[in-house]
C-alpha cells in the first residue's frame, strides 16, 4: 500500500497538478475562487431565509382565502352552484371566520411554504444565472429556473402540504373541530406508510413547478423590462407592479394541476377513491369538462393575488435587511 501511494504521489501527473496548484496560489486564483464561492453560498443561504420569512408571513395573513379555495374545489356541484361569495359567507356564518377559515391548516401551511418557497425564491437567481451561462437573462432562463426551483421545493414539502390540505378538507365533512396536522401525518404514516406522505407528489411537483415558473417569469421579466426602459427605479413601486404580473401568470399556469392536486390528496379523507392521478384527471373532465380543470381560478387568484402583492415586495425588503441588494 505504501509503495502504491508513493508511486501515485511521485507520478508525473501528480507533480504536474502540484505545479498548477502552486502557480494558481501564486497568482491568488484559488484564494479568489474560495472567497467567491463562500460569498455565493452566503447569498444563497440569506436569499433562502428571506424567501422563507416573507412567504410564511404572507400565508399567515391570507390563509382564510386558501381554506376557502380548498373547500370550494372539493365541494359538490350542488354546493358550489350557490356561488363562491355565498359559499364563503355561509361558512363564516355557521362556523366563524377564525374556526372555519383562518385557523384550519394555518401553522402547517406556514411550515410547508417555508420549505417550498424558501427553496423556490432562494435558489431561483442562482439557477437562472447558471442557465444564462454569462449571457443576458431572458424569458426562457427565467421560466426554466422558476420551474426547476419550484419542482425541488414543492417535492420536499409534499408531506406538509398534504397534511395542510387534509386538515382543511376535514372541515368540509362537517367536523366540529378540524383534523390536527400532527394527527394527519400520524394517520398517513400508519395507514399508508412513508410512501403515503408523498401521495400526489408528482402532481404537487407539477403544480409547484408551474406556479413557480409563471411567478418568476411574470415578476422577473416585468421588473427587468421596466428597469431596462428606465420607466421606474428599482424600489417598492416596481416590486408591486411586478408582483401583480407574477400572480396572474402563476395562477394561469398552475390552476389545472392545483385542482387535481386538491381532489387527489383530499380523496382519502372524503371517502373517494381514484386509481392514480390520471384517473382523477379523467373523472374531473368527465364530470365537468375541460373547463372544469380551471374551477377555482378565481378563488386561487383571490388568494395568490394578495399573497404575491404582499410576498414579493416583502421578499425584496427582507433581502435588503439581510444585507443583500434587490434581486437583479
Amino acid at each position: 500500500l505504501k509503495q502504491s501511494l508513493a508511486c501515485r504521489y511521485t507520478s508525473p501527473l501528480f507533480r504536474h497538478l502540484q505545479r498548477i496548484i502552486s502557480v494558481a496560489r501564486g497568482f491568488g486564483i484559488i484564494s479568489k475562487m474560495s472567497v467567491q464561492a463562500e460569498r455565493s453560498l452566503r447569498e444563497l443561504r440569506l436569499n433562502t431565509l428571506a424567501g422563507s420569512i416573507c412567504t410564511a408571513t404572507s400565508v399567515a395573513l391570507t390563509n382564510p382565502l386558501d381554506t376557502l379555495r380548498v373547500r370550494w374545489q372539493i365541494s359538490g356541484n350542488n354546493v358550489s352552484s350557490q356561488g363562491l361569495i355565498r359559499f364563503g359567507t355561509r361558512i363564516i356564518r355557521t362556523e366563524g371566520l377564525f374556526q372555519g377559515l383562518w385557523f384550519p391548516g394555518c401553522a402547517i401551511h406556514m411550515a410547508a411554504v417555508s420549505v417550498s418557497s424558501g427553496i423556490r425564491l432562494g435558489f431561483y437567481p442562482a439557477i437562472r444565472d447558471i442557465l444564462a451561462a454569462g449571457e443576458t437573462k431572458n424569458a426562457v432562463h427565467m421560466g426554466s429556473a422558476g420551474f426547476i426551483a419550484g419542482a425541488i421545493g414543492f417535492w420536499l414539502a409534499n408531506p406538509l402540504f398534504q397534511a395542510k390540505i387534509r386538515v382543511q378538507a376535514s372541515m368540509a365533512n362537517g367536523s366540529a373541530k378540524p383534523l390536527g396536522a400532527s394527527t394527519s401525518l400520524r394517520n398517513t404514516l400508519k395507514s399508508e406508510g412513508i410512501l403515503g406522505l408523498y401521495r400526489g407528489s408528482g402532481i404537487l411537483m407539477a403544480r409547484g413547478a408551474l406556479l413557480s415558473s409563471g411567478a418568476q417569469l411574470g415578476y422577473d421579466y416585468v421588473k427587468t423590462l421596466v428597469l431596462k426602459k428606465e420607466l421606474i427605479s428599482d424600489g417598492p413601486a416596481l416590486h408591486f407592479i411586478s408582483s401583480i404580473s407574477s400572480a396572474i401568470l402563476a395562477v394561469t399556469f398552475c390552476t389545472p394541476a392545483d385542482l387535481v392536486l386538491t381532489k387527489y390528496q383530499s380523496a382519502a379523507s372524503l371517502g373517494i377513491r381514484y386509481n392514480g392521478v390520471a384517473d382523477c384527471i379523467k373523472q374531473t373532465i368527465a364530470s365537468d369538462g375541460i373547463v372544469g380543470l380551471y374551477k377555482g381560478w378565481v378563488p386561487l387568484f383571490a388568494r395568490v393575488g394578495p399573497l404575491f402583492v404582499i410576498n414579493m415586495p416583502m421578499y425584496e425588503q427582507c433581502r435588503r435587511l439581510l444585507g443583500l441588494s434587490y434581486m437583479k
